[in-house]
């Protein structure tokens, strides 16, 4: 039952005298419906309870302010008719950021100043054509008229203070039209239902003639075009604001739902047909259309136009609506999402806006039934209260990405475009060190400990970096450890110029960078012309014909959680190949975080790379405090002229000729350098937190060590005036390639701020010289005892296909403690893969059918097994439980297998859709572990 609260009573009392308000006569433009997609029957509008959706206009993240929403509201009860339609104008706009010419900051629209943009940073007051206009662009309308958006300044410096104030205008006016239906709805108010209906019908008015703008960003300046001719084959096609995604608003749909029964209709000609037709319905057909003329092909901000899509069909009781969002929604799931839940990018924001629109689109469908008697002929789908989060697992498990990416304080893990966060979170002091584990995405952490003493080490090979938003970052290792990021990577970097893909590059990550003696030729990869059509077919046919143009498949290795070993030893190892292009013949991480007693760990880092001139095994500090070098067991140089680029190139100067050049090592400067064969020693200490990490290095024939500076981005807050302000020590372990490839090795410990680190000393050996398959042999030397470790992994038929083999032994007072091994031969228990479960497809589980028995403990629950493809990539999958059935064993697993077996081989019915041939098989892993008494 509707009730009169104070606020409304307020507007109603101001307003009073603009209750005679009369519609007027509005000549409807001709009908544009949305192609129909399945047919009939349909309920109409009018059989419809309206409000439809009213909980979903209070979700979280499409609900208003309650009090901006009644000042708004009482704001545009106000204004006088005559005004009101004037703002409502035959032209929108163009919706592209033209910044406050005074300090720069982001212009707003209000009605405080309604014919004009309002900077909130410095209160500054920007009019049309204040300054005059230096440029024009022009176009004409659907009826032939001319358009005109004109701009002051040139080149990326433009302002469309014109465009973009009526685009600003109409979204405040959307909105405004939205808080009076909501009013209404509450209180029964005739007078804020008119005012909402005649903005509806207004802007039914005016949108079939607004024009279609196209913006292409890139290269810059921005190009805008109006009324581009058909096919609408980018995203970046528009009415309301900067891509078809937003063509159906959100708020102007929301306004017609909550005020259909209000008495007002009564007195627009046309009624509500006028505003179904020309806006609404006009609206989807927009969308949709270049939704068509793109191949059905999906993006990022897609799930926005799905959920307005099915508000509005569930609005206009259209279930062919209804039913198309929710099919493109569900290919939408298999095309942005790795099978393991995690978004195509790797980038946690976007991760965010993906899952979180895609979540908004599946909250729009709760409580939905279809109308009696309607069959779904074209999808085959039937909608009755359907629940996402059920019928898509990978729905859910996106979700739990959302939190499962986060180090041991709360802090998102900044992999590829992921924003970093505001500040620093306090750890809790029981807080675990947890494992991460993405096999599919490419990620995994192992972690162990508590409170400042645990540590979790982060091993990162995504498949993909030649994308988006996606950095050179193969096998990159972050580490967590005191409390503290002690090696970063620094995330979404948003300003403008040099530091912006620094961000990016390898150069700023932890892992090896190669360079060659001749540059490479830019990466051009095919896309799908016109004539592939679909929303999955799109990506897969691009994603097979790409595959040997980019970088080859990440392979897991070997994984060890520690099951087995009680967390003694963990162990997570991966291969990133590369394909002929990058000229690596072979390149490999391995970690293994190792227990020094019943809380403290250390990680042992082994990179193993051959190719190119030169490799650089490169670490950075964090990026979240000043960083102090310290008790470097090297006897470093003096400071050199210029930066890594040369000694004649000063920092910030970027060279004119950069073939042979690391990209952005104009960036890395004071730089002091020694010769680094033998083993030797860094501190690197936080100057707030204290927090150390103490790195034990092992000396490489021929390599040099190069300690510089360089930006650490993050505190500048993506201003791009600090962004050199803040600089942090910069780590380069240099070494020419000599035809046999090198591996490169380091211990790291970390220390909080009050404690003393439990390692004396680390020594490395290598008994059969280094190579890039060089056996290692290392101790751990603690006051109280050692770890020695034996580590070998040796290519089989091609660097592609690895067998590690390890040895850890840890001794107390000169007596063995305990013993773990991986692997004692090249030999590894195969079994070959018959059929593969998925849930998904309505199988009773999720496993592998495979040839042959699995005997006695060979596999733990909790332990994981390799899926070894034809091509010799391999995924890994956790077991949960081994059932025999006769000659055969099923082997039940954690999650979607994300595949299915065809005549062939293998296709992967996820991003990134790769298919391969040959005959795949399981591997069990080859762990032992055992405990000894101490005498």
């Amino acid at each position: 039952m509707r009730g009169t609260d104070a606020a409304t009573r307020g507007i109603v009392l101001k307003t009073s005298a603009c209750l005679y308000l009369l519609m007027v006569a509005m000549v409807a433009p001709s009908h544009v419906s949305a192609q129909r997609a399945v047919g009939a029957p349909h309920l109409p509008s009018a059989a419809v309870t309206h409000p439809v959706l009213l909980s979903q206009a209070d979700d979280r993240r499409l609900k208003k302010n309650r009090s901006e929403q009644q000042a708004l509201a009482e704001q545009v009860m106000e204004l006088n008719r005559e005004k009101l339609l004037g703002f409502i104008c035959t032209d929108n706009g163009i919706d592209w950021p033209s910044p406050c010419p005074a300090c720069g900051g982001k212009l707003i629209f209000t009605f405080a100043h309604p014919d004009a943009l309002f900077c909130k940073a410095c209160k500054t007051v920007v009019r049309e054509n204040e300054p005059a206009w230096t440029g024009a662009i022009g176009g004409t309308s659907k009826g032939g008229r001319e358009i005109a958006f004109h701009y002051e300044g040139k080149g990326r410096n433009r302002r469309f203070t014109g465009a973009l104030l009526r685009n600003y205008r109409h979204a405040k006016l959307a909105e405004a039209a939205r808080a009076l239906g909501r009013l209404y709805t509450e209180t029964g108010n005739e007078a804020l239902a008119r005012r909402a209906i005649l903005i509806l019908a207004r802007f039914a008015d005016v949108f079939p003639e607004w024009p279609v703008i196209r913006i292409e960003s890139f290269p810059r300046p921005a190009k805008f075009c109006i009324n581009p001719p058909r096919p609408y084959n980018t995203w970046t096609h528009y009415k309301w604001r900067h891509t078809n995604n937003y063509d159906i608003p959100y708020d102007l749909t929301f306004a017609y739902d909550f005020v259909y029964d209000a008495k007002a209709w009564e007195n627009l000609p046309g009624g509500r047909s006028h505003v179904e037709s020309n806006l609404l319905r006009a609206g989807h057909t927009q969308a949709w259309t270049t939704h068509e003329d793109m191949g059905l092909a999906v993006n990022n901000l897609t799930g926005t136009m799905l959920a307005s899509t099915i508000l509005l069909g569930r609005t206009l009781g259209d279930a062919d609506m209804v039913h198309r969002a929710t099919f493109t929604l569900k290919n939408m799931m298999r095309v942005f999402f790795h099978f393991d839940g995690m978004e195509y990018e790797g980038a946690l924001t976007y991760h965010g806006t993906v899952t979180g629109r895609c979540g908004i689109a599946e909250r729009m469908l709760r409580g939905y039934q279809d109308p009696p008697g309607y069959r779904d002929e074209k999808y085959g789908l039937k909608l009755h209260n359907p629940s996402l989060g059920s019928e898509l697992p990978e729905f859910a498990r996106s979700w739990k990405v959302w939190q499962l990416m986060r180090f041991p304080n709360g802090n998102p893990i900044c992999i590829h475009d992921t924003n970093f966060p505001a500040s620093r979170r306090p750890l809790a002091p029981n807080t675990m060190a947890t494992n991460i584990e993405l096999n599919a995405y490419g990620h995994f952490a192992i972690g162990r400990g508590q409170g400042l003493n645990g540590i979790q080490a982060h091993l990162h090979f995504c498949p993909f970096t030649q994308m988006s938003h996606y950095h050179r970052d193969k096998l990159s290792l972050i580490l967590f450890g005191a409390g503290e990021e002690l090696l970063s990577d620094t995330g979404y970097v948003h300003v403008r110029g040099k530091n912006r893909y620094f961000a990016n590059s390898s150069l700023s990550h932890n892992t090896v960078t190669v360079e060659y003696d001749s540059p490479d030729k830019p990466l051009v990869l095919v896309k799908p012309g016109p004539e592939f059509i679909g929303t999955v077919e799109r990506p897969k046919w691009a994603a097979m014909r790409n595959r040997p143009l980019q970088e080859a498949r990440s392979t897991l290795i070997a994984y060890d959680p520690g099951v087995r070993g009680e967390k003694n030893v963990q162990l997570i190892a991966a291969s990133v190949p590369g394909n002929s292009r990058s000229r690596l013949t072979h390149r490999t991480r391995e970690l293994l975080l190792i227990a020094l007693d019943e809380n403290r760990s250390c990680l042992l880092d082994i990179f193993r790379v051959q190719g190119g001139v030169r490799q650089n095994f490169v670490l950075r500090p964090s990026c979240d405090e000043d960083v102090l070098a310290e008790n470097c067991s090297l006897e470093l140089g003096p400071e050199r002229a210029g930066t890594l680029a040369g000694e004649n190139l000063r920092y910030d100067e970027i060279p004119a000729d950069r073939d042979n050049i690391i990209p952005y090592s104009w960036l890395v400067h004071r730089i002091r350098t020694a010769d680094a064969e033998s083993d030797w020693t860094l501190t690197w200490r936080g100057a707030d937190s204290g927090s150390r990490l103490q790195a034990f290095i092992a000396g490489v024939e021929n390599a040099e060590a190069w300690l510089g500076q360089s930006p650490s981005l993050r505190r500048a807050r993506n201003n791009g005036k600090r962004a050199d302000d803040f600089q942090n020590p910069h780590l380069l372990l240099r070494r020419p390639e000599d035809g046999g490839g090198i591996t490169f090795a380091a211990v790291y410990e970390c220390v909080p701020g009050n404690e003393q680190g439990a390692i004396r000393s680390v020594a490395f050996r290598w008994p059969e010289g280094n190579s890039s398959t060089a056996p290692l042999e290392v101790t751990i030397q603690m006051a109280d005892g050692e770890i020695h470790v034996t580590a070998n992994c040796l290519p089989i038929d091609g660097a592609a296909r690895m067998v590690p083999s390890y040895s850890v032994a840890a001794e107390l007072g000169g007596h063995a403690v305990w013993r773990w091994q991986w692997g004692k031969s090249r030999k590894r228990t195969r079994l070959a893969l018959r059929t593969v479960y998925r849930t998904a497809a309505g199988d009773a589980c999720n496993g592998f059918l495979v040839d042959g028995t699995i005997g006695g403990n060979a596999v733990l629950p909790g332990e994981w097994v390799r899926l070894v493809y034809g091509d010799e990539r391999a995924y890994g999958y956790q077991v949960e439980k081994i059932v025999h059935q006769g000659k055969s064993t099923l082997v039940q697993i954690a999650g979607d297998p994300g595949i299915k077996k065809t005549g062939t081989g293998i296709e992967l019915m996820y991003f990134p859709f790769y298919n391969t041939t040959g005959s795949p098989w399981i591997e069990l892993p080859p762990a032992t572990f055992a405990k000894h008494p101490v005498e």
